[in-house]
């Protein structure tokens, strides 16, 4: 083969790849749309009210891993202080940093030091002192020897956190005023959901006074821009397309109709990959509730990898046992709550 040639069935193969690519970000656009709309109907200024007044909010506490941010510490702080939600706490874990962070968070706040009156069942490098402030009741700071990685600090945080509700973020994150009522809502809307997430999106480019985006605007690089069209198709296109499926609805070996799988709560927990499922009905009772498009799987049911073996390992759980297999081939377990199943017969 010349090279003219091979450099022909590269552009080929190159452009083809591009065309099959845009043309299915083009068909999630088209399956994710009606799902964020349905999002924006929900989360409207009214309902976002009504949980910031509800008598008893769920507690949230807020995990802010820090290490060597005496820069800023004090604006981010500041800022998540004056969310609009009140049933919060701000948890700042000083990880071992070298610079004056926590100086710097003693003299802002007023912090003083407090005795370690929680249990500490997630391992995390030892605790140096735990402090309170005195100007704000919300604020913990812990300080700790540095662990060697983030998740180390997060470990200590969730052990001081007082929430039932937690909220992991880094340190020069910025948030919504009504972020924390959009994550509560859902947990209110169903008792069954375990975990949400949001959009993350670029702040170079917008204008930032205290820590708050004042003024969106687009930032002068090509490749922040380009970052930002990824993010949007990340977060608001890919993982809500491919929250869901169809199946086909067996009784007794004979075909009796289709399954439509769709996520009401929480992302899948598989990465956004694509894998098969299969679902068992414990009875006939259970079976006529799928029929009737009653079955919604709780945060308690949980998929068993469909390896050799794994039926020694099934139960099930409210009537309902779940398989899964990557398409791919390779096998694993997952989190299937949140699952809401739709029976169409014929």
């Amino acid at each position: 083969m010349s090279l003219a040639t091979g450099l022909a069935v590269f552009t080929v193969v190159v452009t083809a790849y591009f065309v099959a690519y845009n043309v299915s970000q083009f068909a999630m656009a088209g399956v994710a749309g009606p799902s964020v709309w349905r999002y924006q109907r929900r989360r409207n200024p009214r309902n976002l009210a009504l949980v910031a007044r509800l008598a008893a909010p769920p507690f949230v506490s807020i995990v802010v891993p820090a290490h060597n941010e005496a820069l800023t510490i004090v604006d981010s702080i500041r800022a998540l202080l004056a969310l609009e939600y009140e049933a919060r706490e701000i948890v700042v874990v000083n990880d071992g940093s070298k610079d004056d962070t926590l100086a710097t968070l003693k003299q802002a706040f007023e912090l003083v030091e407090a005795p370690v009156a929680f249990e500490q069942p997630l391992k995390s490098a030892p605790l140096r002192g735990v402090y309170r402030s005195l100007v704000e009741p919300a604020l913990v700071v812990i300080d700790k020897i540095n662990g060697g990685s983030k998740a180390d600090a997060v470990n200590a945080g969730i052990n001081a956190a007082a929430g039932g509700l937690v909220l992991v973020i880094d340190a020069d994150t910025m948030l919504e005023p009504d972020a924390l009522s959009r994550a509560a809502m859902p947990f209110l809307e169903s008792p069954d959901t375990v975990a949400v997430g949001g959009y993350v999106a670029i702040a170079n480019g917008c204008r930032i006074e205290h820590s708050r985006v004042t003024d969106v605007g687009m930032p002068r690089s090509w490749l922040a821009r380009f970052q930002i069209v990824e993010y949007m198709r990340s977060f608001l296109l890919f993982r809500l397309a491919c929250a869901s499926g169809n199946g086909v609805a067996y009784e007794h070996a004979a075909k009796i109709g289709m399954a439509k799988l769709t996520q009401v709560t929480i992302g899948f927990q598989l990465g956004g990959q694509s894998y098969r499922e299969v679902i068992f009905f414990e009875s006939k009772k259970d079976m006529d509730r799928f029929k009737e498009n009653k079955i919604e799987l709780s945060a308690q049911v949980s998929a068993v990898a469909a390896a050799a073996g794994a039926s020694a390992n099934a139960k099930y759980v409210e009537g309902v046992m779940v398989f899964t297999m990557q398409k791919g081939g390779l096998m694993y377990e997952a989190s299937v709550g949140g699952q809401k199943l739709k029976y169409e017969k014929g």
